[in-house]
């Protein structure tokens, strides 16, 4: 009665608050179940000749994989744990698994939702492109509203304080006017902008509206307090033990997939837009 957790989009747990909550629910889940996590490793181990061998020696009933992954790394997944495998994100996977989601394109959507309503017209993203249902959901948003997305509002950027700071400078230095609001991917992201911004001169939400997706503790620390996205992490967590646990004891066969909701939390960082003339 042995689980394993793996770490899809950060190589150590500690650089992403949002799964390592994640993943504290989940062995609080399994201990409730009489199950216990017996190991934790990142995909970016995968490779490494003493994890693989960790891998293969540690028999363990299933796995709970947190963030996505490649095709090679998803062979390599139902190659060691079969089916016994529950998936959790905000992306949903193409493979036969069990999955516990919060829908990252529905997130964004209710993201830019708020900001229209808010009067914001120009609004940057932040955050990961290729594949990512969060950056899909904006650009759909903008052309919902027959809006052309400006790709000089667009940066590219990994998931973190860097990337996120990186991104900010970006916008800041690439010579075409300030959006009036940005949407991070998420909130790590989103602090590291913000310090750029702030380093910038710039006030928040007085000259730009930042706004993000996680509702991790560290949101409600910074200054000013970070509008964001509320994904329940404790829920994410539990719920995918209680599907592995199930298809371990023959409760259920074919893939299920659990869509969790969100709810958007209106702090400080977010203002209605005011034209500067």
């Amino acid at each position: 009665k042995t689980l394993t957790l793996v770490f899809g989009r950060s190589k150590e747990p500690s650089d992403n608050p949002f799964f390592s909550q994640v993943a504290r629910a989940a062995e609080q889940q399994a201990l409730q179940l009489g199950y216990v996590v017996t190991s934790t490793y990142s995909i970016f181990d995968i490779h490494d000749q003493h994890t693989l061998r960790n891998v293969t020696n540690n028999l363990v009933a299933g796995a709970i994989v947190l963030g996505r992954f490649d095709s090679a790394t998803r062979k390599f997944f139902e190659r060691h744990y079969k089916k016994n495998i529950v998936y959790v994100g905000l992306n949903a996977v193409e493979a036969e698994w069990d999955q516990v989601i919060c829908d990252g394109y529905d997130i964004a959507q209710t993201v830019m939702k708020y900001l229209f309503q808010l009067g914001h017209v120009q609004i940057g993203y932040i955050g990961e492109t290729l594949k990512e249902v969060r950056y899909l959901g904006y650009k759909e948003i903008l052309e919902q509203n027959k809006l052309e997305p400006n790709s000089a509002h667009i940066c590219d950027s990994p998931q973190t304080g860097a990337g996120g700071y990186a991104g900010a400078n970006k916008l800041l230095t690439n010579g075409a006017t300030l959006p009036s609001a940005v949407f991070c991917a998420n909130d790590i992201c989103a602090i590291g902008a913000m310090r750029r911004f702030t380093e910038a001169g710039l006030r928040i939400p007085e000259d730009l509206t930042v706004v993000s997706i996680d509702n991790v503790e560290l949101a409600q620390y910074v200054s000013p307090m970070l509008t964001t996205v509320d994904v329940p992490k404790f829920e994410l967590g539990s719920e995918a033990v209680k599907l592995l646990v199930d298809r371990l004891e023959k409760g259920h066969r074919l893939p299920i997939k659990m869509v969790l909701p969100h709810n958007l939390l209106i702090r400080e960082s977010s203002a209605p837009y005011h034209s500067k003339q």
